[in-house]
């Protein structure tokens, strides 16, 4: 339905009239219906004194389109407005207002035009029904929001063999359950109830999708099973590490098991990586058997002594003094003592060593290069 009207603007002690054309009583989103425009255009002519339409007023106009709260959707200030229904700014079954004024400055400018008007959408679409009020998500079986499960669709002339439900829209009432407003990029978080009111659903009729609203229908989304997954994850990481037995691999475990609740479980996964983790080595002092305990000469015995967290024997790349210890020794409570004998063939200078152990299960510790005391002993030849 189209309209056009005559306003009379009073400015300044000068009556004009003025002609609003191209103005529709509703709008219809469904471009395929050729009874009905999806589009208006809002154009200003002047009209003369015997009544006959003047130019069109390209200047000084100011458009705005409001809905029904009041909220303002479009605004303008061009020769013409252009209204498109099919853009998302407009909502079907909604009214809308639109206003035409005129001046040279928008707060001053008065009113020439102001008329409402709906948007329709005739598009035939889907008949969409929620099947079930609650579901059973366990995501230690990988379960998630899956939309093919949760709706009834059908449409004149196509079969279920046609349909596929692509997603939907919601709003959730525990974004710790679930978090999100869409299915197909929801987070499920933690074990509990999330009531979901639908919004819309996405469905796909051959090669058409539609988006289908629902009137608010809920769904019941009983959230399980983190716990098992929780488990399962860090049984694979700590399967992972004992198989490569890397640190790294074995850190990525570790905090995925302290993760886990205390009982059994937890404590034999870490009882497990205990035994692939690297030994650790502390407490690293040295000292000479001279009576000045920083210099070694010829025939006095370096000893290194270091902690373990862990038993560790000695590997071939331990090194004291530049060569293999004279001894190796457990003293007990995985402390150990490495020694050597100063002979000429050693080098003046600082004492270099490099601690290098294996635990029981063959996995090597860092190489330790430095005392934790800051103790030090220096060859000295005559």
């Amino acid at each position: 339905m189209k309209a056009e009207g005559n306003v009379k603007g009073e400015k300044a002690g000068a009556v004009t009239c003025f002609k609003v054309a191209g103005f529709e009583k509703q709008l219809d989103k469904n471009t395929a219906n050729k009874d009905a425009k999806s589009a208006m255009e809002l154009k200003v002519y002047g009209v003369d004194e015997k009544g006959g339409q003047a130019a069109q007023i390209t200047t000084g106009l100011f458009y705005s389109v409001k809905d029904s709260t009041g909220k303002e959707i479009a605004t303008g200030n061009a020769a013409s407005l252009k209204i498109d229904a099919t853009s998302n700014d407009y909502e079907t079954g909604k009214e809308y207002t639109v206003t035409v004024k005129l001046g040279e400055k928008a707060e001053t400018a008065y009113q020439v035009f102001s008329d409402k008007f709906t948007v329709t959408d005739t598009q035939a679409l889907p008949k969409v029904s929620l099947t079930k009020g609650t579901v059973d998500i366990d995501v230690s079986k990988g379960e998630g929001l899956d939309p093919t499960k949760l709706f009834d669709v059908t449409f004149t002339g196509a079969t279920k063999d046609d349909i596929t439900v692509n997603d939907f829209s919601f709003n959730s009432d525990n974004v710790n359950v679930i978090k999100g407003t869409v299915a197909s990029t929801a987070i499920i978080g933690k074990d509990g109830t999330a009531s979901l009111v639908i919004k819309s659903v996405d469905v796909k009729v051959k090669s058409t999708v539609y988006t289908v609203k629902l009137d608010g229908e809920v769904l019941k989304a009983n959230v399980k099973g983190n716990a098992e997954k929780a488990e399962a994850a860090a049984e694979a990481a700590v399967v992972k590490a004992e198989t490569s037995k890397l640190q790294n691999d074995v850190a990525d475990a570790k905090a995925l098991v302290d993760a886990l609740p205390n009982g059994a479980t937890k404590t034999s996964l870490l009882e497990r990586l205990d035994v692939v983790t690297a030994p650790t080595i502390s407490a690293v002092s040295i000292t000479s058997s001279n009576s000045d305990k920083t210099k070694a000469e010829i025939g006095d015995t370096i000893t290194l002594t270091f902690k373990s967290d862990r038993p560790v024997t000695k590997l071939n790349s331990f090194k004291i003094a530049g060569g293999n210890p004279a001894s190796f020794t457990d003293l007990g409570n995985n402390t150990y003592e490495v020694t050597h004998l100063v002979d000429a063939g050693d080098t003046e200078g600082p004492v270099t060593f490099q601690i290098n152990v294996q635990s029981a299960a063959g996995i090597y510790s860092i190489t330790v290069e430095e005392t934790t005391d800051n103790s030090s002993v220096e060859i000295d030849l005559p």
